[in-house]
C-alpha cells in the first residue's frame, strides 16, 4: 500500500458506479472447456475491511482493493512471506538486468490464459504496462522510471528505464499497479481522467478467480477460473465472498455464528473476545503498517514548521498504544516502518510533551494563535477515529481546537487531488507496496509525486529533500543509495509534514475450520490468500 491509508493506504482516484455494478460476467472461453476440480467446492466469506475505491488494478491503490486484485489479476513476480520478503515467480519465470541498470529483460510463463480464453503473451504486457503508465493513476509515481516497454518475442519483455534503479524487480510484485490485463477484454475501453474504468465492473485477468458480482456497498462475489495456470490440485474454495461490515460487533456476531470466514478490522476488546469462543482462532503478526497522520501543509498555520512540530508533541503517543491497540503495537521510531530495507531512526524523536508543543506555537508567533483544524478519517477506521479523540482533546489544552470528520475512501480519493480541497490533517494507514523503505521516502516526499503521481498528500516541498531523493533513486546500487535516503529522512522529520505515530501487531480472527491462510508481511492483514485456502 500503500498503500493508505487506510490506504495503501493512499487511494489517488476512486471509481464511481452504478448500485449494482456487475451482476454476472459471460462465461469465458476457458470455463466452458473446463471443470474445476472435485475438491473445490464450498465459499469463502472474508471482511476486507473496507471497499475498494476501483476495481482496476491500474487505477486502485488502497489496501480494501488488494485481496480482489490478487485474486483475480496476476503480477509478473510475487512477493512472498510472513516475517521477511522474497521474490517468487509469477507470470514471468526470470529476469535479467543489464550492466548499466537501465534494461530488464523479463520472460514469461507459456500456457497462461486469460479469463477471456486468449493467451498471455510479450504483447499482453506491453499492453497493460502502457496503459497503466498512460492513465498515470494509482500507484503511477512508483513506475514513472519506465521509459518504454517492448515486446521482442512471444515470451520476452524489455523494460527500458530513464535511469538506474535497483528495487524495480521488486516493484513489479505490487499488488497495485502492474497487474497484467487482457487486451481482448480491455479493448479501446480508456481510464477516464477521474479513474472510471470499464474494469471497475468487468474482469480481465489470469488469476485463480473470476468477478461474478459486485454490489456496492455490500460485498463482491467472486468464483473459481477452471483455466488457471496454477492448478487446482488439492482443497480449494469454489466461490469467495468479499464483504466490508460496518461496525465490529456485527464482525463478532457473525463470525461467531459462523457465516464469516474471517476479519480483520475488530476492536481490540472484539477480538480478545473471540479468542475465547470455540471454533475460532486468532492470529497475531507484526506488521509492517504504520498509523500515520498527514498535515496539509500548504493550509493556514499548517504551512509553519513549528505549528506541525507543535502537533508532534500533541500527540500521546504510548496513550494511544494502550488504550487504543492494548499495547499490540509500538511507537514508530522514524518516517517508515521497522522491518524493510533502508529504515532509519530518527535521532531526537518526537514525544508526548504538551510543554514542548506549547514553546513551538509560542515560536511560531502569530501563526500559532487561534487555531482551528479538521481532523479526517475514514468513517469505518475504529483505531483512527478513538486515535483522533484522543489527540483532539490534547490539542484542546495547548489552545488548538479540533474538529473531526469522517470521510468516505472514495470522497477522499478525489479531494485529495488539489492543496485547497485536500483536508487540514489525515489520520490514516500505510503499508509498503514492496520491500523497501525508500519506497515511501519517494512517493510521500518528493514534491512532484503529488495526487495523481504519488502519496505526497502533504504538498510537502523541499528543494534540498528533492535533491537528495533524486540521488537516491538514481543511484546504481543500494549501496550508494542508503546515504541519501539517510540524509533526506532526517531533514523531512524535522520538517514534520507528518505525525508518525504507532507500527501495529495484527490480528486476524478465522473459524478454526479454515486451513491454508498465509500472513503476507509486505501486503499485511488486509491481504487474504484466498487461493490458497479451504474448509478443512
Amino acid at each position: 500500500m500503500s498503500h493508505l491509508s487506510i490506504p495503501r493506504l493512499l487511494v489517488l482516484i476512486a471509481a464511481v458506479g452504478a448500485l449494482l455494478l456487475a451482476p454476472a460476467l459471460r462465461t469465458s472461453a476457458a470455463s466452458r472447456t473446463r471443470a474445476p476440480a472435485p475438491s473445490v467446492s464450498g465459499t469463502l466469506t472474508v471482511n476486507v475491511g473496507y471497499e475498494p475505491a476501483s476495481l482496476d488494478p491500474a487505477v486502485d491503490w488502497d489496501t480494501g482493493g488488494e485481496t480482489y486484485i490478487a485474486a483475480v489479476y496476476d503480477t509478473l513476480f510475487r512477493a512472498v512471506g510472513a516475517t521477511r520478503v522474497s521474490l517468487k515467480p509469477g507470470l514471468a519465470t526470470r529476469w535479467s538486468v543489464s550492466r548499466d541498470g537501465k534494461t530488464y529483460t523479463v520472460t514469461l510463463r507459456s500456457g497462461v490464459h486469460f479469463h477471456d480464453g486468449s493467451t498471455l503473451n510479450a504483447q499482453a504486457v506491453k499492453f497493460s504496462f502502457d496503459r497503466f503508465l498512460k492513465a498515470k493513476q494509482g500507484s503511477y509515481g512508483i513506475f514513472s522510471e519506465i521509459k518504454r516497454v517492448q515486446a521482442v518475442g512471444a515470451h520476452t519483455v524489455k523494460f527500458v528505464l530513464t535511469y538506474p534503479f535497483a528495487s524495480f524487480p521488486q516493484t513489479l510484485a505490487m499488488i497495485d499497479g502492474p497487474e497484467i490485463v487482457s487486451p481482448k477484454t480491455v479493448g479501446s475501453h480508456q481510464i477516464a481522467s477521474n479513474g472510471a474504468s470499464y474494469l471497475d465492473s468487468h474482469d480481465a485477468g489470469t488469476g485463480p478467480y473470476e468477478l461474478v458480482s459486485y454490489l456496492h456497498n455490500q460485498r463482491i462475489v467472486l468464483k473459481a477460473f477452471p483455466g488457471y495456470w496454477g492448478g487446482w490440485k488439492g482443497k480449494h474454495f469454489a466461490k469467495v465472498v468479499l464483504q466490508w461490515p460496518a461496525s465490529s460487533s456485527t464482525q463478532r456476531l457473525r463470525l461467531q455464528q459462523g457465516t464469516l470466514d474471517g476479519t480483520i478490522t475488530m476492536t481490540p476488546e472484539d477480538f480478545a473476545a473471540v479468542s475465547h469462543s470455540s471454533g475460532i482462532q486468532v492470529q497475531t503478526h507484526t506488521a509492517q503498517t504504520i498509523f500515520d497522520v498527514r498535515i496539509n501543509t500548504t493550509k493556514h498555520g499548517l504551512n509553519n514548521v513549528h505549528v506541525r512540530r507543535a502537533l508532534s508533541y500533541a500527540y500521546d503517543y504510548n496513550g494511544v498504544v494502550q488504550g487504543v491497540f492494548r499495547g499490540l503495537a509500538a511507537k514508530m521510531r522514524g518516517v517508515g516502518p521497522t522491518g524493510l530495507k533502508n529504515f532509519f531512526p530518527a535521532s531526537h524523536p518526537y514525544t508526548f510533551d504538551l510543554a514542548k508543543a506549547q514553546a513551538e506555537l509560542k515560536a511560531a508567533g502569530s501563526a500559532g494563535k487561534n487555531l482551528t483544524f479538521t481532523v479526517s478519517y475514514l468513517p469505518d477506521d475504529t483505531p483512527s477515529i478513538q486515535a483522533a479523540q484522543i489527540f483532539q482533546a490534547d490539542c484542546a489544552k495547548i489552545g488548538i481546537k479540533i474538529n473531526l470528520q469522517g470521510i468516505p475512501i472514495a470522497t477522499y480519493s478525489n479531494i485529495v487531488t488539489k492543496p485547497s480541497t485536500d483536508p487540514d490533517i489525515w489520520f490514516g494507514q500505510w503499508t509498503m507496496d514492496y520491500a523497501d523503505d525508500a519506497e515511501m521516502y519517494w512517493s510521500y516526499f518528493y514534491s512532484k509525486n503529488t495526487p495523481n503521481n504519488g502519496a505526497n498528500v502533504m504538498y510537502y516541498k523541499d528543494h534540498v529533500v528533492d535533491e537528495l531523493l533524486l540521488k537516491a533513486q538514481h543511484a546504481t546500487s543500494e549501496a550508494k543509495a542508503a546515504p541519501y535516503w539517510k540524509a533526506a529522512v532526517n531533514r523531512i522529520y524535522q520538517a514534520a509534514p507528518e505525525i508518525w505515530t504507532v507500527q501495529p501487531r495484527e490480528q486476524i480472527a478465522l473459524r478454526s475450520n479454515i486451513g491454508g491462510y498465509q500472513y503476507s508481511f509486505l501486503f499485511s492483514k488486509f491481504y487474504w490468500p484466498v487461493y490458497s485456502m479451504y474448509r478443512k
